[in-house]
């Protein structure tokens, strides 16, 4: 992650979303809705730490918006959770 990211806490956000998605970096969720992956830099210093999920960027993200921010999306998909294919 870039400097600025990591300065303003992308380890947490990083951290909170292991936690929450049930995974860990280079893993995808069962649903298939999530992957979790880091890169150094977006080039988007004043927004950081970025989250970015499809191609909706979430700047600023801190732990505390993780979990809301990944509920949206699993309402906006049509998979369940426990759907297997």
């Amino acid at each position: 992650m870039g400097t600025a990211c990591h300065v303003r806490g992308a380890a947490r956000v990083l951290d909170r979303l292991k936690m929450d998605l049930g995974i860990d970096v280079g893993e995808m969720t069962k649903d298939r809705l999530f992957s979790l992956e880091t890169v150094n830099c977006l080039g988007s210093c004043a927004l950081g730490p970025i989250v970015v999920i499809g191609d909706d960027y979430h700047g600023q993200m801190t732990p505390a918006r993780v979990e809301s921010t990944v509920k949206k999306y699993r309402k906006k998909s049509p998979r369940k959770k426990d759907e297997k294919d």
